[in-house]
């Protein structure tokens, strides 16, 4: 059985032997079989070498064993390389032959595991410088696209600031316009209500004769301070209402109108304290409530204003100045959409209702909704009066000049 084995061992020493001298042979740049080995075959060779090694590395130290078990015992004499080397090959003995086959496969087997080594060590380096380029410019773009991100809204609000302060600028112009427009007005009616009184006679006759005759009817008296009323002589209706509402004081009429009066004359809270009378002896007085949130309005006391509208619209829901008060109150607290819903409700009752269309364009333009603006000055200029809003009108003009270019 040894005989066989060690046959066997020998010849896997010989193929060995002679696969590793082609190795060699290729790697100086041998010739095999008279052709030049290209670099795929002698890959191949390479790897069928180290499947060899590792073959014949196993097969040595199986015999190692096996030889160990059988000469148990017996001491093996060291041997000194060089004088293995110096023998002649027939006078080897068989543990010299091993010795002398396993030095240059063990020095290639580790030679090839430094070069695994070093390649596995240089590996995760070599990732590392091909990473860092591609870190740094990742961060280079990071930073540029938050750059972009700081930059950009700035921009715009630094576009936007000139046109925001220009908006400003004109709403106040138009704000102030109309404040003048107002005056002028005021001050017209006035002196024309001045001159009127110059030349008519200060009470009309049937009234006079009745207040003459009965002192206690109070529908009389309430009917000379219409009078005076319509001429805007205040306080000459404020007289007469008051009478009517000595002799009846549930009369709600008289407390309403005299309130319409005292707000004439910018006496509010006097005003106020009549609708409140009004809306006592009636709760369901819609003119009373639609009164007193002007009055109201008139003070600033916008939210008071808006209830006092929407309670008259509980009551009419028709009621077409209460949609247009509203709105107005809306406007005041910047509310436009709201503002443009109640102006919308005032034209549906009342198609030709100038005012609302010329408000609603005005709160159209103020939410940026330039085809409804454009649409809505053109029904005002279509509606309105030249005599009564000759201002207003060249200014829709303007409006549709810019808004249909």
């Amino acid at each position: 059985m040894r005989k066989i084995l060690f046959i066997l061992t020998l010849l896997t020493f010989g193929l060995c032997a002679a696969a590793f001298s082609d190795v060699i042979y290729l790697k100086s740049g041998g010739r095999v079989s008279g052709e030049i080995v290209n670099e795929t075959e002698e890959e191949i060779k390479i790897e069928t070498t180290i499947a060899t090694i590792t073959i014949m590395k196993d097969q040595i130290d199986e015999i190692e064993v096996e030889k160990g078990d059988e000469g148990a015992g017996q001491a093996e004499p060291e041997v000194v390389k060089p004088e293995i080397e110096s023998k002649d090959t027939k006078e080897l003995s068989f543990a010299e032959k091993i010795i002398l086959a396993r030095a240059p496969l063990k020095e290639k087997i580790h030679s090839l595991e430094q070069e695994l080594e070093t390649a596995r060590a240089s590996l995760p380096k070599e990732i590392e410088q091909a990473k860092a380029p591609l870190q740094e410019k990742i961060k280079s773009l990071e930073g540029e696209l938050e750059k972009a991100r700081v930059s950009v809204p700035k921009e715009i609000e630094q576009a936007k600031a000139p046109l925001q302060q220009e908006i400003d600028l004109l709403k106040k112009e138009r704000e102030d316009l109309f404040a003048q427009q107002e005056k002028l007005s005021r001050e017209l009616e006035k002196k024309t209500l001045a001159l009127a009184e110059a030349y008519t006679p200060a009470v009309e006759t049937p009234v006079a004769e009745a207040v003459e005759i009965d002192t206690e009817d109070a529908e009389a008296y309430y009917q000379q301070g219409l009078i005076y009323d319509k001429k805007a002589q205040y306080g000459q209706a404020i007289f007469y209402y008051t009478k009517a509402l000595e002799i009846d004081p549930e009369y709600t009429i008289a407390y309403n109108n005299r309130g319409l009066a005292y707000r004439c004359r910018d006496q509010f809270d006097r005003a106020i304290s009549n609708f409140n009378k009004a809306i006592e002896i009636d709760p369901n007085y819609a003119k009373a409530y639609n009164n007193r949130g002007v009055a109201y309005k008139s003070k600033g006391l916008y939210n008071q204003a808006i209830f006092d509208y929407t309670k008259a619209l509980e009551i009419e829901p028709d009621y077409v100045d209460a949609y247009y008060n509203r709105g107005n109150a809306h406007c005041s607290k910047e509310q436009h959409y709201q503002a443009i819903s109640d102006y919308n409700k005032a034209i549906e009752i009342d198609p030709a209702y100038v005012e609302a269309y010329f408000n609603k364009a005005i709160a159209c333009d103020n939410v940026d909704r330039p085809k409804e603006a454009l649409s809505t000055y053109r029904d005002f200029v279509q509606y309105a009066s030249p005599d009564n809003h000759k201002s207003r009108i060249e200014y829709a003009k303007e409006r549709i000049m810019i808004l249909g270019n």
